[in-house]
């Protein structure tokens, strides 16, 4: 520690000091320069491997700016570093995920290839359900119930829309081109929606389950793709 004397009282006192703590004189010749702070062991290891965390301790006053730099570059370098590894990670898992979903598609394609001729399913449309078990029928609720247990209720039918909502288990089809989803099919692999794009055509087999109306889709399940 640096010694000066006091101006008034000749008293030996610190550079530092704010005055004379004998006379209480302010001092005239005060360092004001903050004193150099030295990287400690615990420091080291800190920025060493926990750099987004203690690199930013060296902004106190008294480290110089070289140990600045070093730490702060440091912080930078490992954090890129580590954004670098978790986005090859991330593509990875995408690159993955995605040749897992085209082998799932080229093995529905193989499933649905079966002539429509060959397929066991109603001949009734959707505007024919709609006008006898739908939002148009202009039957009695009880004389719907009936013709819909006997003519529609767990039968197979192929009807072609538009892809209204498409999740992995299941899709909504606009088939009247109204806007609106007539069609709410489960599919019987709950993974077959996987790659389905909303406002593509599609057209499916499902088993009927539910009678539609003005608000509800028809529901089905057991869905397959014929095609895309």
């Amino acid at each position: 520690m640096a010694l000066i004397q006091c101006s008034q009282c000749q008293h030996h006192i610190s550079k530092r000091a704010a005055s004379c703590p004998q006379c209480g004189h302010p001092n005239e010749q005060q360092d004001l320069t903050p004193k150099e702070r030295k990287v400690s062991l615990l420091l080291f290891l800190g920025i060493a491997f926990i750099p987004y965390i203690f690199s930013w301790f060296t902004l106190r006053k008294g480290y110089r700016p070289l140990t600045q730099v070093f730490a702060l570059g440091w912080m930078v370098f490992i954090l890129y570093y580590l954004s670098m590894d978790i986005t090859e990670i991330k593509e990875t898992k995408t690159a993955a995920l995605n040749k897992a979903n085209i082998n799932q598609i080229e093995q529905t394609k193989t499933i649905n290839t079966t002539p429509l001729s060959e397929l066991d399913a109603s001949s009734y449309t959707y505007e024919d359900a709609n006008n006898h078990v739908g939002c148009h029928s202009k039957y009695t609720e009880d004389l719907q119930k009936a013709i819909f247990k006997r003519y529609y209720q767990d039968k197979w039918f192929i009807w072609r829309g538009t892809i209204e909502i498409a999740n992995s288990d299941f899709v909504d089809l606009d088939v009247d081109d109204f806007g609106s989803a007539d069609i709410s099919a489960k599919f019987a692999d709950p993974t077959a929606g996987t790659m389905l794009i909303r406002g593509e055509p599609l057209t499916i087999r499902f088993q009927m389950k539910r009678p539609g109306g003005c608000i509800l889709p028809f529901e089905g399940e057991n869905a397959q793709i014929i095609d895309l």
